[in-house]
């Protein structure tokens, strides 16, 4: 397809994203800037539709989009892609995801069977989080009530704090080693073990970032 027919899809798959409602601290905020997109004509349809256009764009920011981090794990900014937004959530994501060159990078942290979906988390795991106060929270900031593998069998959280190295190898190899762990296995999960090893491969992945963005 040409560029002005992928640009058209873009925004097809931006609109047709879940909108959630502006929270009341960020009203006057909205406010402003739908006065300041309604300056810029004197048709009064035009003022309604920029209103209406400027509305619903900050709805579906808030609703689908992802965080980005800066070299010392600073937030730099957010913004809504059109592919990875329409990532579900669950609360033992099979994704994980890193900050690379101002990028979304995602990368797999589990085994995925044929035909299994990709998962991200939208807001916490069931690490630390137990499942009662996760399901409030996707309530309140997604509305729905969240039926994931971890809220079905009711994983039990998790202290995994301690995430230092496993083992005296280069970063490059220890991640191998953790993944070759985590392959054998995978249905062990979710084992101490096993979700120990994961986030340190989160750990060793950020830090592979963070060398990337010097």
């Amino acid at each position: 397809i040409d560029k002005e027919q992928e640009e058209k899809l873009l925004l097809q798959a931006i609109n047709s994203l879940q909108r959630n409602k502006i929270p009341e601290r960020m009203k006057p905020l909205m406010d402003r800037h739908v006065e300041l997109m309604k300056s810029i004509t004197k048709n009064p349809k035009h003022k309604k539709f920029l209103e209406n256009c400027m509305r619903k764009q900050m709805e579906i920011v808030i609703a689908n989009s992802f965080g980005m981090t800066g070299r010392d794990g600073e937030v730099i900014g957010s913004g809504i892609f059109p592919l990875s937004s329409y990532f579900n959530h669950s609360c033992a994501p099979n994704v994980n995801r890193v900050t690379v060159d101002n990028k979304l990078v995602f990368v797999v942290s589990r085994p995925i069977e044929k035909n299994q979906q990709l998962f991200v988390t939208y807001r916490t795991d069931f690490l630390r989080t137990p499942k009662e106060d996760r399901q409030n929270e996707l309530l309140k900031f997604y509305r729905f009530k969240c039926t994931c593998e971890a809220c079905i069998k009711n994983y039990p959280t998790m202290d995994t704090h301690q995430i230092a190295a496993s083992s005296s190898l280069p970063l490059r190899d220890e991640y191998k080693s953790n993944c070759d762990y985590i392959n054998e296995h995978a249905k062990s999960f979710p084992s101490y073990d096993l979700v120990k090893l994961m986030e340190r491969n989160q750990a060793i992945l950020e830090w592979f970032a963070y060398i990337a963005s010097l």
